[in-house]
């Protein structure tokens, strides 16, 4: 019987060293999801060539990508994106611990190679990868020398070691507790992305409300009474977004939602943060979340526009846009596409535009003030409301009458249209 080939695998080329330049964002995450995508496929058809595939992507990553501009983070999420779809194809595979042994080889030299920690997820999940406790003790004691200087040196001279975060996950997954707890009690101060394994190790013992506790206990101490405004990725947001995850599974959903789920901003944009509150509770009404949102998160209401427009609640967008200065490019964005829909949203945001235009809160091209003059015209003529909205624009430009090369523009781009301000010839 013929041998049977190995795959031929379309992502490889696009993962050689050195392959993308420092504005290759783009162009690399669309690479990733298309990997990971090729690699699911196969899976099912052999999943030892699927796995062998995957850490071989693994590999790459940091020789393609290290000289990519990756500090907007884009490229970061894309990267934990494909992990996450990726991870539990290795986990899962139905590899004796030979060939297990093999893989973590392979994917710790990756890891310590990695220039800027792009597979610290993996890290994260080695007693898991592992999945034997016989392997999981192999990697402890291979890991914890380094493990120990590491966590005693966060009182003196700060030594790093990147297999720390893989010594822990082995002793949770082999619920070795109590040695957890020892050996994360010689780091000091204690150092939450170490501490979760123990606030996981609590919620595996069954004690739901002393794992929030403890979560809770390592946020800085001006958080604990203060209104609470954290970001994406901020340790404060990793710890709410814990104990939502927490109460959620636990069933208290409504102490999910209300104490947590609104604060931490668990996604990389407000949008993408407001979906993903509506999907994982749908018992709350959008416009009810996006209300809970402005009055709770402690972000500003401007933050919000983006999410009250594309659920079409067009009185709490512009109530948004009106509180602070929204992007003029965004509002003309939205003015463009409610131009027949809602004309009258679309006129005003464009003179929201035009306003902070005139405040210089941003650098513009002319043609930004041309498209929102146009679009609160064809606006104002849609809802009938010429008059109103010219009347408004007049008014904006007299309370800034320093301002030069805004208010030109827009006289020009309107003596084009036929039309002119009140007051003026």
């Amino acid at each position: 019987m013929a041998k049977e080939s190995k795959p031929k695998w379309a992502f490889k080329s696009k993962f050689r060293a050195g392959l993308y330049s420092w504005n290759g964002t783009a162009k690399a995450t669309k690479n990733l999801r298309a990997s990971a995508s090729e690699i699911r496929k196969a899976y099912k058809k052999n999943p030892f060539d699927a796995v062998d595939a995957t850490i071989y992507l693994m590999e790459r990553f940091w020789p393609a990508l290290e000289h990519i501009d990756s500090s907007s983070g884009a490229l970061g999420r894309a990267v934990n994106d494909a992990i996450e779809k990726l991870m539990p194809l290795v986990i899962e595979a139905p590899a004796d611990e030979q060939l297990r042994r093999k893989w973590t080889d392979r994917l710790f030299d990756a890891i310590c190679d990695d220039g800027v920690e792009y597979l610290s997820l993996v890290t994260g999940q080695w007693g898991q990868l592992c999945v034997t406790d016989s392997l999981r003790e192999y990697w402890f004691e291979e890991l914890l020398p380094r493990t120990e200087k590491a966590l005693r040196s966060r009182r003196e001279d700060h030594y790093y070691f990147v297999g720390t975060s893989a010594c822990l996950s082995c002793l949770l997954e082999s619920e070795r507790f109590e040695e957890l707890r020892r050996l994360l009690d010689l780091a000091a101060p204690p150092f939450w992305s170490y501490e979760v394994y123990w606030a996981e190790a609590l919620l595996r013992q069954g004690h739901v409300d002393e794992a929030i506790q403890h979560a809770r206990s390592l946020l800085p101490e001006t958080s604990h009474d203060e209104p609470r405004l954290y970001w994406y990725g901020s340790t404060e947001a990793e710890i709410d977004d814990f104990c939502e995850r927490v109460l959620y599974e636990a069933g208290r959903r409504r102490e999910a939602y209300e104490q947590y789920s609104l604060q931490a901003i668990s996604s990389s944009t407000y949008l993408a943060h407001f979906q993903s509150l509506t999907r994982r509770y749908p018992e709350y009404e959008p416009r009810q979340i996006l209300m809970d949102l402005l009055d709770k998160s402690g972000h500003p209401m401007k933050s919000w526009f983006s999410s009250a427009r594309k659920c079409e609640m067009y009185d709490i967008a512009l109530q948004c846009a009106e509180s602070g200065t929204v992007d003029p490019r965004t509002l003309t964005t939205a003015a463009r596409d409610t131009l027949q829909s809602h004309p009258s949203f679309a006129w005003r945001v464009s003179l929201l535009g035009i306003k902070y235009l005139l405040l210089d809160y941003a650098s513009f091209d002319e043609l930004d003030v041309i498209l929102a003059v146009r679009y609160l015209v064809e606006g104002a003529r849609n809802a009938g409301d010429l008059e109103n909205a010219l009347a408004a624009l007049a008014q904006a430009l007299d309370m800034r009458k320093k301002a030069q090369k805004v208010p030109r523009i827009v006289h020009a781009e309107l003596k084009r249209l036929g039309l002119s301000l009140p007051g003026t010839s």
